[in-house]
């Protein structure tokens, strides 16, 4: 399972539960799961790690540069298996 990258997108399975969010940073530790703070479409962040991701969101891909959300990330997350 690849690691998600800062900007990655994330489509509501359920917008009753949650709104669209934005991966906004990635709290790497040395053992997983890796925490991912994430950003919803009205502003409320949450510390995510990517099975809770998966059960509230669709992952889709990198967000472009004009997204309201977007984070001018220096070294975003590395790929990992």
């Amino acid at each position: 399972m690849r690691a998600l990258r800062v900007n990655t997108l994330l489509y509501t399975r359920d917008g009753r539960d949650i709104g669209n969010a934005i991966v906004t940073g990635v709290q790497r530790r040395s053992r997983l799961p890796w925490r991912y703070q994430i950003k919803t479409d009205y502003g409320k962040s949450s510390m995510l790690c990517r099975a809770e991701i998966e059960v509230f969101f669709y992952i889709g891909g990198v967000a472009e540069r004009d997204h309201k959300h977007r984070t001018e990330a220096t070294g975003e997350s590395p790929t990992a298996s």
